[in-house]
């Protein structure tokens, strides 16, 4: 079993902040969310706990959203 924590603390927190997937703190492997079928990580400015399918331990998750808007395609009628 690796140790608790023992990649956050190695790496330091900038290694396991705003990725585009969650990374384990305890083994630093990326948690693939399709492959572990855990869609509801992706619910807004939420936490959550997840198992490593790596290591086994539990970790928390952090998820937040952010919203993007374009008005770049219009239409060309005079309407």
């Amino acid at each position: 079993m690796t140790e608790k924590f023992k990649a956050l603390k190695e790496k330091g927190w900038q290694e396991f902040s705003y990725n585009d997937h969650p990374k384990c703190p305890h083994c630093a492997e990326n948690f693939d969310i399709t492959q572990n079928d855990a869609w509801y990580l992706f619910d807004e400015n939420e936490v959550h706990e997840v198992d490593c399918p790596s290591c086994g331990q539990m970790f928390r998750v952090v998820s937040s959203t952010t919203w993007r808007f374009s008005t770049d395609e219009q239409g060309d009628d005079d309407d």
